[in-house]
């Protein structure tokens, strides 16, 4: 059950709130999240992978009810976790679910190599550190989409796409896009 009430922002909104409050992404090089870990055991599960017990976490449960809409982002830019601009009907609090396609792709890419490297990974069949990257990233697109079919009824979703120079292109996405 939802806490937040999905809101519904204009064109003109979601483009002025992009614009004041996009930031560069910067890459955590910290350790594996429990959310990193649980796409690990995951994608250790549907792709036949014995990973190390010491890394997996089994489940993680996402806090879905603290949302109020839905931002897809691509590219080198991302946006806060909460934020308040002003609109035609007075301050709006944004708190969007991110799915942050650049930086997950990048952190996905440091743990197939720390996987692959320190062999915590194994398989009956051999795999290589690009293969185990490219199994991590579809698990991981596979988890944010159930997690945007739990959360998406009702919420606006708005695929949001940054250039190297933070200029940008948003469009809202329908069920058929997600």
């Amino acid at each position: 059950m939802n806490i937040i009430k999905p809101i519904h922002l204009r064109n003109d909104e979601f483009n002025n709130y992009i614009q004041e409050f996009k930031e560069k992404c910067v890459l955590n090089e910290g350790e594996v999240t429990p959310e990193e870990k649980g796409i690990v055991y995951r994608c250790g599960v549907e792709y036949g992978l014995t990973i190390d017990e010491k890394f997996q976490a089994k489940s993680f449960d996402y806090p879905l009810q603290d949302y109020n809409i839905i931002f897809r982002i691509k590219g080198p830019f991302t946006l806060p976790r909460e934020a308040r601009f002003s609109s035609d009907h007075g301050m709006v609090k944004v708190r969007p679910y991110i799915i942050q396609e650049y930086i997950s792709a990048q952190r996905l890419h440091m743990i197939a190599q720390e996987l692959y490297d320190k062999e915590i990974v194994s398989s009956v069949v051999p795999i290589d550190k690009e293969y185990l990257y490219e199994a991590l990233r579809e698990t991981a697109f596979n988890i944010s989409m159930e997690e945007v079919v739990k959360l998406g009824v009702g919420f606006q979703i708005v695929q949001i796409e940054f250039d190297e120079n933070g200029h940008f292109k948003a469009v809202e996405l329908d069920e058929s896009h997600y």
